[in-house]
């Protein structure tokens, strides 16, 4: 009892010193043992508190309290499978037990087993309808399921026991928001804000958007849906699939016509280019998040010298992909390539990443200066880039995770490019030019760039000709069938939609002995592909998925496949380099804007014209002719071994000296005291 009272008191050193001293006392006490273990979780003890649990265990093995605390000891030591186990014997004795019953619907949850949890929570809420726990966390799991309406309803079940519940007032904003009930949910997220400021705050810092946009310290509802939503879609998870572009398309015209207080959240248009936008829209979509960028530009734009000083050009590339990523898997050797007797090289790293020193340790060697700037202010940036008097400033990011574009609405640098990282204009004032090449930003775009076109001669993408693939596994290790023919899509999830997987599903059905080959960056991805497969007529074994591997090993897996088949509105970038650098043909559509014409400017520059179609029929029958004609796949094979070596796709010298002559060309026009202009290098 002197423990227990010591316990209460928050004095949990001397509480397992009184539960020792009973343990040692009375050493088969189940009781005993267990609380020693409880106090020993407060005090950070783990191991010996997972002792302590499993003492109390032997004395009393059918104790489902027992069996519950050494779950919950063992999820601490990241031992989901047996902490698991261990829920599942502690309900096993005792179907009603609230503590396994809550632990295990969160612990399902974390491992992407949504119908599970929802089952153990909503179990919970009906054992214990006056505990705001069930009714909280079956509101957190129907959200990401979206079933919105369900989640709403327990949040307000949640929020009768609890009205100042920070997370329920929380959830039941987001849902609301998610619902398309716009002036509720600015309503909830208000009434969040002055019930419980201090804990509403803190979760609205978690939301991930971008806060500098905010009025009232609250996001737009709006932004909230959308968010919402393209998360959804990364779980390829169409349901109201149209709905959604529907009402996206509106509210891209709301904030290009809405008043200056209400933004589109710059977050969104990365993932928005894979949507099938007209290019009017995707020009909207680039005005609406430059517009929330320049609303928050630290100062007016200060001009930069237009002459330079020094005798070499200085070129600064800003990027927060210094680090294991695409960006960095195409340019690793890009910088140190650059001829140095004419031009310098500056690179600022706006996010740091302590999972990639060698990565940026090797930047650093290859360029004359390597910033990490990565904790200094948007305006302390902008400083540093004018001190060091860069001439020419290449964003290699756009609107990706981490970018810093408020920096370009005080314009940094007489000239300002964007380069690589982002598909389709950033809309920004500040952006000069924009480098590309003629097929992947074609003539029927540049009027819907806001920055003048740079036009290179061939791919504008780089790539790494040092890159090694490792040896391949086989077909049974990858879990793939034997024999058959193997298409595969390794690009994200995110750039999958309806309409090419109604394309994929037909080939697959021309083709009965095939399967295809995709990515899966979690559980629910491949739940719900394989019931689309299913609606659509497809045995939904036949898609085999492919869980994230290092670059080597990923690119081991094209060694094994027989085709690739690219994605329609975003199209494979860096993916089908990756395929191509492997030796595996990729049979694209030629879209109608950037982000869906890349694959075509890759197979141009490698000079496989016969790879690009241009409809969705010529897509699917050419699919189906190279998996059902060995010798014409054969042959496609051959010729990409030969022009991987003979071309300029993946020489990234080639590709440095054109980006050069890209840079003294429009520098050489500001020197001359001439506006930016479409140039095209022959």
């Amino acid at each position: 009892m002197l423990g227990a009272c010591l316990d209460r008191c928050n004095l949990v050193q001397q509480a397992e010193h009184a539960f020792a001293q009973c343990e040692a006392l009375n050493p088969n006490h189940p009781e005993i043992a267990n609380a020693r273990g409880s106090v020993l979780i407060k005090m950070n003890r783990i191991a010996a508190a997972l002792a302590a649990f499993d003492r109390a265990r032997r004395l009393n093995p059918r104790d489902p309290q027992i069996l519950t605390n050494i779950g919950i000891v063992l999820e601490a030591l990241k031992r989901h499978g047996e902490a698991m186990q261990s829920y599942d014997q502690a309900l096993d004795i005792n179907p009603d037990h609230l503590g396994a019953l809550n632990n295990r619907g969160a612990l399902l949850l974390l491992k992407g087993k949504k119908k599970e949890a929802l089952a153990d929570h909503q179990r919970f809420a009906r054992l214990a309808p006056n505990s705001i726990n069930g009714h909280y966390f079956s509101a957190e799991t129907l959200a990401t399921l979206h079933r919105d309406t369900e989640a709403l309803a327990a949040n307000d079940a949640a929020l009768a026991i609890d009205p100042q519940h920070a997370k329920s007032l929380f959830s039941r904003a987001v849902s609301l928001s998610s619902l398309k009930r716009w002036d509720e949910a600015e309503q909830a997220f208000l009434d969040g804000l002055r019930i419980v400021p201090a804990e509403f705050s803190a979760l609205l810092k978690n939301i991930g958007m971008d806060s500098s946009i905010w009025q009232h310290n609250m996001p737009d509802p709006r932004n909230v849906y959308c968010l919402r939503k393209l998360e959804q879609l990364r779980q390829c998870d169409w349901q109201n699939y149209d709905e959604f572009l529907s009402t996206f398309k509106e509210l891209l015209h709301h904030w290009k016509t809405a008043s200056t207080t209400s933004y589109l959240d710059k977050i969104l248009a990365h993932p928005c280019l894979a949507l099938p936008l007209t290019l009017q829209e995707h020009a909207n979509l680039a005005s609406s998040a430059a517009a929330g960028v320049q609303s928050q530009a630290p100062h007016a734009p200060v001009t930069s010298k237009s002459v330079t000083t020094h005798q070499k050009l200085r070129i600064g590339y800003l990027s927060p992909d210094f680090r294991e990523h695409a960006t960095i898997h195409l340019t690793r050797h890009m910088y140190g390539l650059h001829d140095r007797t004419k031009f310098s090289i500056y690179c600022y790293s706006i996010s740091n990443d302590a999972s990639s020193p060698s990565i940026q340790k090797e930047i650093a060697a290859a360029c004359d200066a390597f910033r990490d700037v990565s904790t200094l202010s948007t305006a302390a940036i902008d400083a540093l880039i004018r001190k060091d008097e860069i001439d020419i400033l290449i964003d290699l990011a756009g609107y990706t995770a981490h970018a810093r574009e408020a920096l370009f609405s005080s314009r940094p640098a007489p000239l300002c490019a964007a380069y690589l990282g982002y598909a389709g204009s950033v809309g920004l004032d500040g952006v000069d030019y924009y480098i590309s090449d003629s097929v992947a930003c074609n003539t029927e775009q540049i009027p819907f760039f806001s920055e003048k076109i740079v036009t290179l001669p061939r791919s504008s993408f780089c790539y790494n000709d040092k890159q090694e693939i490792a040896a391949p596994l086989t077909r049974t290790e990858y879990g793939l069938p034997t024999t058959g023919f193997i298409f595969c899509c390794l690009n994200n999830t995110w750039k999958l939609e309806p309409t090419v997987f109604d394309s994929w599903m037909r080939i697959l059905a021309r083709t009965p002995d095939s399967v295809l080959w995709l990515f899966k960056p979690n559980p629910d991805v491949e739940e719900n592909l394989r019931e689309e497969a299913h609606q659509r007529g497809i045995d939904p074994s036949r898609l085999v998925f492919a869980d994230p591997l290092p670059v080597k090993q990923h690119l081991a897996r094209y060694l094994v496949a027989d085709l690739f088949l690219d994605t329609f509105y975003y199209g494979g970038h860096t993916t089908t380099l990756d395929a191509l650098w492997a030796g595996c043909p990729v049979v694209t559509k030629l879209g109608a804007h950037y982000a869906s014409r890349v694959s075509s400017s890759h197979l141009t520059t490698l000079k496989m014209p016969e790879l690009i179609t241009g409809s969705v029929e010529c897509y699917e029958n050419l699919a189906v002719e190279l998996a059902t004609s060995p010798d014409r796949l054969e042959e496609i094979r051959k010729k990409i071994a030969v022009k991987r070596v003979s071309t300029s796709l993946f020489d990234p010298r080639d590709l440095v000296r054109n980006l050069e002559r890209a840079y003294q060309a429009i520098w050489a026009r500001h020197q001359a005291g001439l506006s930016p202009a479409a140039i095209h290098l022959s």
